[in-house]
């Protein structure tokens, strides 16, 4: 019997990745590391995943594993996916257009025979604003069809959209739909933290930072000052020393090179929200002291004070001080990147077609559910063709650095077909081995 240690990891990026197989090595443990390269990649730079898999033992499953799906509709859309055919597969889903805006603008321009190139600029700036308020209007109608559903079926239902701005326009609209219908009540307005959005890299650049954005330590660094748990605001930044300066919230002003300290998390300055009996809210960040994790969601039973009280999806209770952790946020509706892993009956996918979109995105989104995908957009043909975009990013060893290109069917389909592994979720998985000290 082998009695090595044994790693199990999923979907890392570029650096943990790479000490993943350093402890390995130092242990002389097998590592088995699990993922699905047709999912969003890392956030961290690199694709690790992707370049090992020329170099390591792989077990793959096959198509007949899929086991998420359970409708006919479902599986059929999945299958496309798989094949490279991701525009077909989203002209089958169902689909609510709203163009108001879009429509009134060709109408303007289509009774101009011959549009000079003035015209034809000012239409297509006038497009671009039309594409935007149009979006508005398909929040609109998404968040009213969702929070028309009962209690029992939006618990059955997930909202995804590609941008956190979306996202919080999204649980803007369901919440103002909840309290017209009565079926949340006036709130609390509670301060919440959240993430500037800034990757590892940008985080090492002064210049990013910027005047009342709140920094939080998260180890010791005494002899600058700094301790795990410590928050400051941004004052000020100075690009040519690369050098933040943060007024800590006991009153000491301190500066810290970003490239050199370690331990820290940036977040946008200070909003407040409001929450109510009832609100399905989310975890932002880890916290072992309050046992949840980033993304972990739940329903607020009570609030009292500043007092907030939350029962979990699974059942159990959290209850904490919203002046001591503030990193909570609605959660109606949420991210691609952060639905992976998630599983519903229903999906219900809001595509804005001025954001940036990709093959990655429409892989999750649509296996995601079990039963139904149902699409609102504001252009059906121009998120069709985006849904079959590629976006991958470059090799660690490379740029790090996000590529998208435009990719035909045929070229996906051709991709596709050179490694055509599915997970038993309903996709394509893949299983790698490496034994250390060999």
């Amino acid at each position: 019997m082998d009695k090595r240690p044994l790693f199990k990891n999923d979907r890392n990026g570029q650096r943990e990745f790479n000490r993943v197989l350093v402890a390995a090595e130092q242990q002389g443990a097998k590592t088995i590391f699990l993922g699905d390269e047709k999912q969003h990649q890392a956030v961290d730079a690199g694709k690790a995943f992707e370049v090992a898999q020329k170099s390591m033992t792989m077990s793959e499953l096959g198509r007949g594993s899929i086991r998420r799906q359970t409708t006919y509709n479902a599986q059929k859309s999945v299958e496309q996916i798989l094949d490279g055919k991701y525009s077909e597969a989203v002209k089958g889903l169902e689909t609510k257009q709203v163009s108001t805006n879009q429509d009134s603008v060709r109408e303007k321009y289509n009774a101009i025979e011959k549009p000079t190139s003035k015209e034809t600029k000012e239409m297509r700036e006038e497009m671009k604003e039309a594409s935007k308020a149009d979006n508005k209007l398909v929040i609109k109608d998404l968040a009213k069809d969702y929070a028309n559903l009962s209690p029992q079926q939006r618990d059955k239902t997930l909202v995804i959209t590609s941008t956190n701005a979306d996202r919080a326009a999204i649980n803007r609209e369901v919440r103002d739909n909840l309290k017209a219908s009565g079926q949340l009540g006036d709130g609390k307005q509670v301060e919440i933290m959240s993430k500037s959005g800034l990757t590892k890299e940008e985080m090492t650049k002064a210049i990013n930072f910027e005047k009342g954005q709140k920094v939080e330590f998260t180890k010791d660094a005494r002899s600058q000052g700094f301790e795990k748990g410590m928050q400051g605001t941004v004052t000020g930044t100075d690009s040519k020393t690369n050098t933040v300066t943060v007024k800590m919230d006991d009153g000491r002003k301190l500066s810290f090179n970003p490239e050199k300290l370690e331990g820290k998390e940036l977040y946008k300055a200070s909003e407040s929200k409001e929450f109510s009996k009832g609100d399905k809210i989310a975890f932002t960040k880890n916290d072992k002291d309050l046992n949840v994790k980033n993304g972990q969601t739940g329903t607020i039973e009570k609030m009292e004070g500043s007092k907030m009280s939350v029962k979990m999806e699974n059942g159990e209770k959290r209850q904490f001080d919203t002046k001591d952790f503030k990193h909570i946020d609605h959660a109606y509706a949420m991210t691609s990147h952060k639905s992976q892993g998630q599983t519903f009956d229903k999906v219900m996918v809001h595509h804005n077609t001025n954001a940036g979109h990709g093959d990655r995105e429409t892989y999750v989104n649509v296996t995601r559910a079990r039963e139904d995908v149902k699409y609102y957009t504001q252009d059906r043909e121009k998120a069709a063709k985006q849904a079959g975009e590629k976006l991958d990013k470059e090799s660690a060893t490379g740029t790090g650095s996000s590529k998208s290109s435009s990719s035909s069917e045929k070229s996906s389909s051709s991709s596709s077909a050179k490694s055509e592994t599915k997970t038993k979720e309903s996709s394509s998985a893949k299983a790698m081995e490496r034994d250390g000290g060999r």
